[in-house]
């Protein structure tokens, strides 16, 4: 492979990740259904509570199996005693950790599911189309995903308007409606900064930063990029910060400034790394690696590889 072919094929490679991880990023879970009411919360729904929140932590510990177990615990519990919020919540975290994991099958059947209940549990409308729109999406089809996400957007409150206004800018992005996807990520970092969410301030700035890197304007997006990873360093997320870093590489790589680029694919291949993504890691260094071949340093690049080498042998024996 030449090296404008390896460019092109990294290019596209990391610009497909930032914006799975910006996607991932989106999803998050909903509390157990509390509202207790004044003599005590009677004991069955206490303890669906219970199990719907062990899931919840599950999830964030980056347990899905035990967190799509407790939340279908969950499910059981409150369907036991016909409490549909509950059992509506319990069904749309199972979409998102099923839909965040790869676990497509078990996302379908919740959705599927809770959609029967619409009717019972309005105020979670939104959410459900939501989680159509993201798992379509990860599944690859963005075309199907857009209506679903033009629903969610037009279901929202408030406090999660710009969270599913960043979502349908990313599917209109992926469709290859730049003009829309400009627009709706305008509108998602204004919703978001006036519901002081930060997390979606962030997901805004990345694809508007994404978006000015493929129009060729590398000083706009270098600028969000670094709006962004300011952002999530605040936040102390290590994925996003990895994300950002790689964005402000393949900037600088644009930008013709080789060796700041090289600088930014090591930075972010530490992130990846310090965060147990060693696949990451290995994919930044690799192209630390090609920066060095095409500046004629082939021993330099062997020692990137052979460093990829050793850290992939690690992982495998582990």
């Amino acid at each position: 492979m030449n090296d404008g072919a390896a460019h092109s094929r990294w290019g596209m490679l990391f610009r497909v990740r930032i914006l799975a991880v910006a996607l991932a990023l989106f999803s998050f879970l909903l509390p157990g259904c509390a509202g207790a009411p004044p003599h005590g919360l009677p004991a069955a729904r206490a303890e669906a509570n219970r199990l719907n929140e062990m899931g919840v932590e599950a999830a964030r510990r980056g347990d899905t199996a035990a967190a799509i177990r407790d939340f279908d615990g969950a499910y059981r519990g409150y369907a036991a005693i016909e409490h549909y919020p509950g059992m509506m919540t319990a069904l749309l975290n199972i979409a998102r950790v099923g839909t965040g994991s790869g676990n497509f099958p078990a996302a379908r059947k919740a959705l599927a599911e809770a959609g029967s209940m619409t009717g019972f549990v309005p105020s979670l409308a939104a959410e459900l189309f939501f989680e159509h729109a993201r798992l379509l999406l990860r599944e690859g089809k963005a075309a199907e995903a857009l209506p679903w996400g033009e629903r969610a957007v037009n279901s929202a409150d408030e406090t999660a308007k710009g969270r599913m206004t960043n979502l349908l800018a990313d599917i209109a992005h992926r469709v290859g409606d730049r003009e829309r996807a400009g627009t709706l990520a305008v509108n998602g970092l204004a919703l978001s900064g006036n519901a002081g969410d930060r997390r979606e301030t962030a997901n805004a700035l990345r694809l508007l930063a994404e978006l000015a890197l493929e129009r060729g304007e590398t000083t706009l997006a270098e600028s969000r990029f670094n709006e962004a990873l300011s952002v999530d360093k605040e936040l102390a997320t290590g994925s996003r910060i990895a994300a950002d870093l790689q964005g402000l590489a393949r900037t600088a790589e644009k930008a013709g400034a080789q060796e700041k680029a090289a600088d930014f694919w090591g930075r972010a291949a530490n992130v990846s790394l310090g965060g147990g993504d060693r696949a990451g890691a290995a994919a930044s260094l690799e192209r630390v690696a090609q920066i060095r071949e095409q500046a004629g340093d082939t021993a330099a690049a062997m020692k990137v590889r052979s460093l990829i080498a050793d850290m992939m042998r690690d992982s495998a024996v582990k």
